[in-house]
């Protein structure tokens, strides 16, 4: 029995080649002396893949071990059930939320046609102006021109990381490009937010968060 009892969660990964879910449960609780962290897997059909347990004498040391082992289980495809991430979306400040909200939705909404045309500008323009790509624009800017297609600056400057110096020295052959491509959505993007689904925008949000965690 523990003692002290002081982080539980449980994260679930869909197997779609076998069509169940495999879960995995954390403890993290003091017996005796010491601290003890034990991982449990659980296959779709209720068998015992895995019961490890890790003991160590502080309290932080079982910590980095933790966030270590989230952060690999969630890079591998596996959510949590339970957490005070999930709703991590609250704790953003409007503006930044408003940015990540348009990061999301582009990231399933790319044109991938679009996309390869201004990845093949980017790259042109790389090479002329002997600067690295991501200078010039990151495959996520990239992926937002490609989801919400601006034809005109005044569009363009509502992505973010396009701002009036930007819009000016690259607006003309983006736009150039975009125009070639019919859109869906339209101008302001204050329409974003409800079209996105939350749970999966916290999901998304939780995962990104995870995968930028130092050890």
């Amino acid at each position: 029995m523990y003692e002290k009892l002081v982080y539980m969660n449980t994260l679930k990964k869909e197997n779609e080649e076998i069509n169940a879910v495999v879960i995995a449960q954390v403890y993290v609780f003091k017996l005796k002396s010491s601290w003890q962290m034990n991982w449990k897997m659980i296959s779709g059909d209720g068998e015992m893949i895995k019961d490890l347990t890790l003991e160590k004498k502080r309290l932080v040391d079982i910590a980095k071990t933790l966030r270590s082992e989230l952060q690999q289980h969630i890079e591998s495809g596996y959510l949590p059930l339970f957490s005070d991430y999930y709703h991590h979306s609250d704790s953003l400040s409007p503006k930044n939320k408003k940015t990540q909200l348009l990061y999301f939705y582009s990231e399933q909404m790319t044109n991938d046609e679009l996309f390869e045309q201004l990845r093949g500008w980017r790259r042109e323009e790389s090479d002329k102006l002997d600067k690295p790509p991501f200078i010039i624009a990151s495959n996520r800017v990239l992926k937002m021109l490609s989801s919400f297609v601006p034809k005109t600056k005044e569009e363009l400057m509502q992505i973010p990381g396009f701002a009036s110096a930007k819009t000016e020295q690259y607006g003309d052959p983006i736009l150039n490009i975009t125009k070639q491509f019919e859109r869906s959505t339209s101008f302001p993007l204050t329409w974003v937010e409800n079209h996105i689904n939350m749970e999966q925008f916290d999901d998304w949000l939780y995962k990104n968060q995870m995968m930028k965690k130092q050890i």
